[in-house]
């Protein structure tokens, strides 16, 4: 994978389940971000250009799942092709 500024991607692996893709997404994230159960967050669910509207409401239905298990309200939720890439 690469990132939308030719970024490398951290992994590759073989296809599997949305659910486990995003909850190996979230991992690093939750640990990175210093926010403690009771905050509030802005989530951003970004489609780089050739992912469905089905696919990233998946995604979001799932890392807002993990949120609420963290304790982590979510203001306000934006999904879709804020940041997209041609490659």
């Amino acid at each position: 994978g690469m990132g939308a500024h030719g970024e490398k991607g951290v992994k590759r692996q073989k296809l599997a389940p949305a659910d486990e893709v995003v909850d190996q997404m979230m991992a690093p994230i939750l640990a990175d971000i210093p926010f403690r159960r009771g905050d509030e967050v802005a989530l951003l669910i970004n489609n780089l250009g050739a992912t469905t509207m089905f696919e990233l409401l998946i995604v979001n239905r799932r890392v807002r799942q993990i949120l609420e298990r963290e304790g982590i309200k979510v203001y306000r939720t934006y999904v879709g092709s804020w940041l997209t890439s041609q490659e």
